[in-house]
């Protein structure tokens, strides 16, 4: 079979991802008692890289756990 298009949903466009994009960031949260605010998830969290979201949302996050953060 040939294909005439490759659709990827990286962003919950077709998908719906929201759930577990906010449990994830609420249990790093909860582990570095970080308090995510409701303008945190809307500028710095859904749609977001994630290194863009570690360094607004979670500074004291080392570079080494950032692997971490990736892998999880």
């Amino acid at each position: 079979m040939i294909y005439e298009a490759i659709l990827f949903d990286m962003d919950g466009v077709i998908t719906d991802t929201e759930h577990t994009v906010t449990e994830f960031w609420e249990r790093l949260a909860a582990r570095h008692g970080v308090a995510i605010t409701p303008s945190d998830w809307l500028q710095h969290i859904y749609g977001v890289p994630v290194l863009t979201t570690l360094a607004a949302v979670f500074p004291m996050v080392t570079a080494e756990e950032t692997q971490t953060v990736f892998d999880e």
